[in-house]
C-alpha cells in the first residue's frame, strides 16, 4: 500500500489550517542549496577571475577551450544542434 502524501489540498480537506501549518514551518537549509545572494556572489567571482575558475581543458577542442575554459567538477556539458553540424566529429 502507498502511504499517503500530505499534500496542501489533502491537509485543508481534512481540516488542517494551512496558515498556521506555514506559520510553524521552520527553514531546513541544505548544504547543496544556493541563496540567491550566494550565487551572485560565485557568478561575479567567475567573471572576475576567470583563471581561477578554469576546468581541464580538452586537447581535441580548443573552441570548446576558449569559450567554457575547460570541463569543471560538477558540470555537465551537453553538445546539441541540427544534423550535418559536426557534433559527433
Amino acid at each position: 500500500m502507498r502511504p499517503v502524501r500530505r499534500t496542501p489540498t489533502r491537509r485543508c480537506l481534512a481540516g488542517h489550517d494551512l496558515r498556521a501549518t506555514l506559520a510553524a514551518a521552520q527553514r531546513k537549509p541544505h548544504q547543496e542549496i544556493l541563496t540567491f545572494d550566494q550565487l551572485r556572489s560565485e557568478i561575479y567571482r567567475e567573471l572576475v577571475n576567470p583563471e581561477q575558475t578554469a576546468g581541464v581543458e580538452s586537447m581535441f577542442l580548443p573552441t570548446f577551450n576558449r569559450i567554457l575554459k575547460g570541463h569543471r567538477r560538477g558540470e555537465l556539458t551537453i553538445f546539441t544542434g541540427p544534423t550535418g553540424i559536426g557534433k559527433t566529429t
